[in-house]
């Protein structure tokens, strides 16, 4: 057994503007960078069904014992 140290977001939040799907993949870009940066190894991400194909494109993977959507960075 190895402990990881991982990030999870709970809410992603944007206001309802033209660009709303730009801000939260750019949001989720910075997201990755700061995981990266801090030498973690996963991001989780607590979010309603709705924006899932978000965060497919960006490589995230539903969970769906946990209701999450994972991203594993390791490697």
């Amino acid at each position: 057994m190895q402990l990881q140290r991982y990030w999870q977001l709970t809410d992603i939040f944007v206001r309802n503007i033209n660009h709303k799907n730009d801000v939260y993949t750019a949001l989720i870009s910075k997201a990755k960078e700061f995981v990266s940066y801090t030498q973690s190894t996963r991001l989780t991400v607590e979010q309603d069904i709705q924006r899932h194909h978000l965060l497919e494109n960006e490589g995230f993977k539903l969970n769906p014992k946990k209701s999450v959507f994972e991203l594993n960075l390791a490697g």
